[in-house]
């Protein structure tokens, strides 16, 4: 669409009833007066972004519009429509391919689309692109990338579907997007999982047999984890899946629970009791894993036993045979509280010896059994919040890596007795336990805000660094700040952008918001529109009103986007509506409230405009 340009002063003028009028200096034109005229190459705009590979939606749909608004039977524009909605309307998809590749306009851009659609179509997909152009001998030379990526796609679904996995998750379909945060955080902490989403797709050809290898992958965890809702409650997979716990005496049961409802009689008599995570108000995943490695770390200890036993033949006496008999004949809700019961109860017998055996080496099995007790008695302390009796117990041991990980937990519990922020960094950096880096990531905080009057950057940085290095996100985005202050490591612009990268592409929302700002900034190294606006609506759509303010303003400005002012005041809005002052002023100044604004006339524009850091009035 035509935008007019006032040849006095070059800004953009606003259409009235029946002339333009320019907003700065006044100037009017006469609608049927020559006028400069800036005309968009919107097709050529929809091609570099494919060329640039972006699958952004929001930046794919506002150059389509703008193709769609001077051609609209344009069939590049209604392809790309249809492979944004491949999985609403397939049918769509594959005809539009046909269309697109049967027509000779279009044939400039075959090699640019074919290479996208195969960089970023599903498996099923990518069948359907090899439909459309296996007999089309202009594009033959395509097929090998179609059959390698397939390749790719089989083994990679291969491999992940032969996982012996700690953690079977179940879950409802509809809660996958819920699910699959939760799967993430939870194998971050080293902890593996396996749900049918991922390892064994319904969709795929070579799965053969959808339910034969979901039944396997319950037999085979240690843990079974239920993401509690209403879908989950009354989903006839999932109670499939609780029969098959069942079936094969899953002892370990977790229940994560994401929204509030009563509990199924189902449900209720499969965890018989157990206390379940409520996450219905709050991110509970921390607890979670904790929960997880608990209930892991005992099952390591039941085998441990189970071992033993079978490898030491019982001595002919009422004690020891007393003993086994409680063992075997109590009455326990699992088969866990039978190994801890045990343990507690019978320190001096677990490890049965022949009388005849050598005194030394039952000596030292002894021994090392008792370390072993000391350890766990030292967990179930902590789970049950005593510190001091934890602390005493793991005194006992020698001190690993999971072991700095409680006292690190324990030490930097500010609300406790036993808080010691020293001694909580030192069992940090003594431990490698992969559940590490969020308490890492708290006593970096403590020492860098000088929390009890600990200020120590050197500490702080080291902490951050460690977390990072573990993918956690926020110490990512902290790294980012000291390397950009200079606080506890040299100053470092360039490496602080690359941690900003590094913690937005992790998740972080407010790296994102950072990166993308820094990518529209004309003066930067890093400058590239494509990427930052890419950045910025990941950050805006995930809810950031800085990143919806940052939209606004590029909608509004031109910057890395075609002017487009009524994008510029729905982003403002969303901006306003979570609380961005600064948007809200800015609007008021740059929108006049009683005029309806549309790509044909012009906002409200200041002389002082290029004096607004636009970025930082946030």
């Amino acid at each position: 669409m035509a935008i007019i340009k006032c040849s006095n002063c070059n800004h953009t003028m606003i259409r009235k009833k029946d002339y333009f009028e320019c907003p700065i200096c006044h100037q009017i034109k006469d609608v049927g007066e020559s006028v400069d005229v800036k005309k968009e190459n919107y097709k050529d705009d929809l091609i570099k972004i494919i060329k640039e590979n972006v699958t952004n939606e929001v930046l794919l749909n506002n150059s389509i519009n703008k193709v769609l608004s001077e051609k609209s039977t344009d069939k590049l524009a209604l392809l790309i429509i249809s492979y944004i909605e491949r999985n609403i309307r397939p049918d769509s998809f594959q005809q539009n391919i046909f269309d697109f590749f049967s027509s000779e306009e279009e044939e400039p851009n075959y090699e640019i689309i074919l290479k996208y659609l195969i960089d970023n179509s599903e498996y099923k997909f990518l069948i359907n692109i090899e439909d459309c152009i296996i007999n089309n001998p202009k594009l033959s030379g395509y097929i090998d990338s179609i059959y390698e990526k397939k390749k790719l796609i089989e083994e990679e679904i291969e491999k992940t579907s032969l996982i012996n996995a700690d953690v079977f998750v179940c879950y409802s379909s509809n809660d996958s997007s819920e699910a699959i945060k939760i799967v993430d955080t939870i194998e971050n902490a080293g902890i593996t999982c396996w749900y049918a989403g991922r390892n064994m797709p319904k969709n795929h050809p070579t799965n053969y047999d959808y339910k034969k290898n979901i039944d396997a992958a319950i037999s085979k965890c240690k843990i079974f984890l239920v993401i509690a809702s209403k879908n989950s409650m009354y989903s006839s997979d999932v109670q499939w899946e609780i029969d098959k716990a069942i079936e094969y005496n899953c002892g370990n049961r977790v229940e994560y629970l994401i929204s509030s409802l009563k509990h199924t009689p189902r449900f209720r008599d499969f965890f018989d009791g157990l206390q379940w995570i409520d996450a219905t108000e709050n991110d509970e995943t921390d607890i979670l894993i904790e929960r997880l490695n608990y209930l892991l770390s005992r099952k390591n200890v039941e085998e441990a036993y189970e071992e033993i036993v079978d490898s030491h033949e019982a001595p002919n006496n009422d004690d020891a045979t007393k003993g086994e008999d409680d063992l075997v004949e109590g009455s326990y809700q699992d088969e866990s509280e039978k190994v801890d019961d045990y343990i507690y109860n019978n320190q001096d017998d677990v490890n049965y010896q022949e009388e005849t055996e050598n005194d030394d080496n039952d000596a030292n099995i002894e021994q090392e059994q008792n370390i072993v007790n000391q350890k766990e008695l030292g967990i179930n302390a902590y789970f049950d919040n005593d510190y001091e009796e934890a602390i005493t117990r793991f005194s006992n041991c020698e001190i690993d890596s999971e072991i700095n990980y409680y006292l690190a937990n324990i030490y930097n519990d500010s609300t406790r007795s036993t808080f010691d922020l020293d001694k909580a960094y030192d069992a940090v950096m003594n431990s490698q336990d992969s559940r590490i880096a969020d308490v890492s990531n708290e006593i970096g905080k403590k020492y860098y805000i000088g929390s009890f009057n600990t200020i120590n950057a050197d500490r702080a940085f080291e902490c951050f660094i460690k977390a990072a290095n573990m993918g956690n996100d926020k110490a990512l985005y902290n790294v980012a700040i000291c390397y950009n202050r200079g606080k506890g490591v040299s100053k470092d612009i360039d490496k602080a952008f690359e941690y900003y990268k590094k913690s937005a592409d992790a998740g972080n929302v407010k790296a994102m918001c950072e990166y993308g700002e820094e990518c529209l900034n004309e003066s930067s190294n890093m400058y590239n529109t494509t990427i930052g606006m890419n950045y910025l609506s990941k950050a805006a759509n995930l809810g950031s009103p800085e990143a919806q303010f940052g939209l606004g303003i590029c909608y509004y400005n031109g910057i890395g986007v075609p002017v487009d002012y009524s994008l510029s005041i729905e982003w403002l809005d969303k901006a306003i509506q979570n609380g961005s002052k600064a948007a809200k002023e800015y609007k008021s100044t740059h929108f006049n409230d009683d005029m309806d604004y549309d790509n044909e006339n012009c906002a409200l524009e200041l002389d002082d405009l290029d004096d607004l850091d636009i970025f930082k009035n946030n």
